[in-house]
Protein backbone atom coordinates (compact mmCIF):
# COMPACT_ATOMS: atom_id res chain seq x y z
CA UNK A 1 0.00 0.00 0.00
CA UNK A 2 2.29 2.36 0.95
CA UNK A 3 4.09 1.83 -2.77
CA UNK A 4 0.87 2.52 -3.87
CA UNK A 5 0.63 5.86 -2.00
CA UNK A 6 4.18 6.85 -3.47
CA UNK A 7 2.81 6.66 -6.89
CA UNK A 8 -0.49 8.33 -6.59
CA UNK A 9 1.10 11.13 -4.77
CA UNK A 10 3.71 11.37 -7.45
CA UNK A 11 0.98 11.38 -10.26
CA UNK A 12 -0.98 13.58 -8.00
CA UNK A 13 2.35 15.82 -8.24
CA UNK A 14 3.00 15.56 -11.96
CA UNK A 15 -0.54 16.27 -12.94
CA UNK A 16 -0.64 19.36 -10.59
CA UNK A 17 3.27 20.67 -12.16
CA UNK A 18 1.76 20.20 -15.40
CA UNK A 19 -1.53 21.91 -14.86
CA UNK A 20 0.39 25.12 -13.37
CA UNK A 21 2.77 25.27 -16.50
CA UNK A 22 -0.14 24.95 -18.87
CA UNK A 23 -2.07 27.55 -17.21
CA UNK A 24 1.08 29.58 -17.07
CA UNK A 25 1.26 29.27 -20.98
CA UNK A 26 -2.52 30.16 -21.87
CA UNK A 27 -3.88 26.85 -21.97
CA UNK A 28 -6.05 24.64 -20.45
CA UNK A 29 -4.03 21.03 -21.79
CA UNK A 30 -7.70 20.38 -23.56
CA UNK A 31 -7.37 22.78 -25.77
CA UNK A 32 -5.36 22.85 -29.12
CA UNK A 33 -6.05 26.48 -30.06
CA UNK A 34 -3.14 28.76 -28.75
CA UNK A 35 -3.59 31.78 -27.04
CA UNK A 36 -2.16 35.06 -26.69
CA UNK A 37 -0.05 35.56 -23.78
CA UNK A 38 1.63 39.00 -23.27
CA UNK A 39 5.44 39.18 -23.97
CA UNK A 40 7.76 41.77 -22.67
CA UNK A 41 8.80 43.89 -26.05
CA UNK A 42 11.84 42.88 -27.67
CA UNK A 43 14.50 45.50 -28.11
CA UNK A 44 14.86 46.33 -31.59
CA UNK A 45 17.89 48.43 -33.45
CA UNK A 46 16.58 51.44 -35.42
CA UNK A 47 18.13 53.04 -38.18
CA UNK A 48 18.19 57.02 -38.48
CA UNK A 49 16.97 58.25 -40.98
CA UNK A 50 20.52 60.11 -43.15
CA UNK A 51 19.43 63.87 -42.93
CA UNK A 52 19.07 65.26 -46.83
CA UNK A 53 21.86 67.84 -47.39
CA UNK A 54 20.79 71.21 -46.70
CA UNK A 55 19.51 72.92 -50.01
CA UNK A 56 21.43 76.07 -50.42
CA UNK A 57 20.77 79.01 -53.09
CA UNK A 58 23.82 80.45 -54.65
CA UNK A 59 23.68 84.39 -55.85
CA UNK A 60 20.98 85.50 -58.12
CA UNK A 61 22.26 86.51 -61.62
CA UNK A 62 20.41 88.78 -64.09
CA UNK A 63 20.72 87.78 -68.19
CA UNK A 64 18.88 88.13 -71.02
CA UNK A 65 19.55 84.70 -72.14
CA UNK A 66 20.22 81.37 -71.43
CA UNK A 67 23.44 79.99 -72.25
CA UNK A 68 22.73 76.50 -73.99
CA UNK A 69 25.90 74.85 -72.12
CA UNK A 70 25.09 75.39 -68.82
CA UNK A 71 21.13 76.11 -68.54
CA UNK A 72 22.47 79.65 -66.68
CA UNK A 73 23.13 83.24 -67.16
CA UNK A 74 24.15 83.78 -70.95
CA UNK A 75 25.65 87.14 -70.37
CA UNK A 76 25.18 88.37 -66.70
CA UNK A 77 23.75 91.96 -66.57
CA UNK A 78 23.51 94.47 -63.54
CA UNK A 79 21.21 96.88 -65.48
CA UNK A 80 19.11 96.23 -68.89
CA UNK A 81 17.05 98.81 -70.95
CA UNK A 82 13.31 99.77 -70.38
CA UNK A 83 12.87 97.56 -73.67
CA UNK A 84 14.18 94.40 -72.94
CA UNK A 85 11.94 91.95 -74.21
CA UNK A 86 12.73 89.19 -71.34
CA UNK A 87 14.04 89.88 -68.00
CA UNK A 88 15.63 86.32 -66.82
CA UNK A 89 16.36 86.03 -63.02
CA UNK A 90 19.02 82.82 -62.46
CA UNK A 91 20.09 80.75 -59.22
CA UNK A 92 22.41 77.82 -58.90
CA UNK A 93 20.79 75.14 -56.52
CA UNK A 94 22.22 71.72 -54.64
CA UNK A 95 20.14 68.91 -55.78
CA UNK A 96 16.20 69.19 -54.96
CA UNK A 97 14.18 66.53 -53.74
CA UNK A 98 10.93 65.76 -55.21
CA UNK A 99 7.67 67.53 -53.44
CA UNK A 100 9.86 71.21 -53.10
CA UNK A 101 8.39 74.37 -53.93
CA UNK A 102 9.84 77.07 -55.26
CA UNK A 103 9.12 80.49 -55.03
CA UNK A 104 10.06 84.27 -57.04
CA UNK A 105 8.26 87.13 -55.78
CA UNK A 106 9.71 90.38 -57.90
CA UNK A 107 9.28 93.59 -56.64
CA UNK A 108 9.74 96.93 -58.59
CA UNK A 109 11.76 99.79 -56.81
CA UNK A 110 11.37 97.97 -53.45
CA UNK A 111 7.34 97.51 -53.76
CA UNK A 112 5.98 93.94 -53.74
CA UNK A 113 4.06 93.05 -57.44
CA UNK A 114 2.37 89.73 -56.09
CA UNK A 115 0.69 89.57 -59.33
CA UNK A 116 4.21 88.43 -60.99
CA UNK A 117 4.61 86.23 -58.07
CA UNK A 118 5.75 82.25 -60.33
CA UNK A 119 5.62 79.31 -58.07
CA UNK A 120 6.45 75.41 -58.87
CA UNK A 121 6.39 72.19 -57.25
CA UNK A 122 8.60 69.73 -58.46
CA UNK A 123 7.21 66.03 -59.40
CA UNK A 124 10.98 64.42 -59.93
CA UNK A 125 13.97 65.54 -57.77
CA UNK A 126 16.52 67.63 -59.79
CA UNK A 127 20.05 67.37 -59.62
CA UNK A 128 22.41 70.75 -58.92
CA UNK A 129 22.30 73.45 -61.48
CA UNK A 130 20.54 76.39 -62.33
CA UNK A 131 16.77 77.71 -61.92
CA UNK A 132 15.63 80.48 -64.23
CA UNK A 133 12.55 82.54 -63.70
CA UNK A 134 11.91 85.29 -66.79
CA UNK A 135 9.60 88.44 -66.70
CA UNK A 136 8.38 89.22 -70.78
CA UNK A 137 7.55 92.78 -70.92
CA UNK A 138 4.68 93.44 -73.11
CA UNK A 139 4.72 94.83 -76.20
CA UNK A 140 4.82 98.25 -76.74
CA UNK A 141 5.03 98.70 -72.85
CA UNK A 142 8.44 99.89 -71.54
CA UNK A 143 9.76 98.53 -68.25
CA UNK A 144 9.10 100.96 -65.11
CA UNK A 145 12.34 103.23 -64.40
CA UNK A 146 13.83 102.11 -61.39
CA UNK A 147 14.66 98.62 -59.79
CA UNK A 148 13.61 94.99 -60.20
CA UNK A 149 13.96 92.66 -57.59
CA UNK A 150 13.61 89.37 -56.54
CA UNK A 151 13.88 87.53 -54.04
CA UNK A 152 13.60 83.33 -54.63
CA UNK A 153 12.60 80.71 -51.51
CA UNK A 154 12.46 76.49 -51.42
CA UNK A 155 10.14 75.71 -49.28
CA UNK A 156 9.65 78.90 -47.75
CA UNK A 157 13.31 79.11 -46.78
CA UNK A 158 16.91 79.52 -47.81
CA UNK A 159 15.61 82.77 -49.93
CA UNK A 160 18.23 84.26 -52.34
CA UNK A 161 17.62 88.15 -53.38
CA UNK A 162 18.73 90.02 -56.01
CA UNK A 163 18.15 93.60 -57.72
CA UNK A 164 18.96 95.05 -61.33
CA UNK A 165 18.62 98.54 -62.68
CA UNK A 166 15.96 99.43 -65.46
CA UNK A 167 16.79 102.30 -67.28
CA UNK A 168 16.77 103.93 -70.73
CA UNK A 169 14.33 103.66 -73.39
Amino acid sequence: MRKRSASWTRAVLVGAVTLAVLAGCGGSGKDSTPTSTAMAPVPSATVPATPSAPITLGEVQFAAEIDPATGGPAAPATSFGRATPVIRAFVQVSSLPAGATIRADWSINGVAVPTLMQEITLHAGRPAGWLEFHLTRTSGQPWPSGTLGVTITIDGAAPASGTVTLSGF
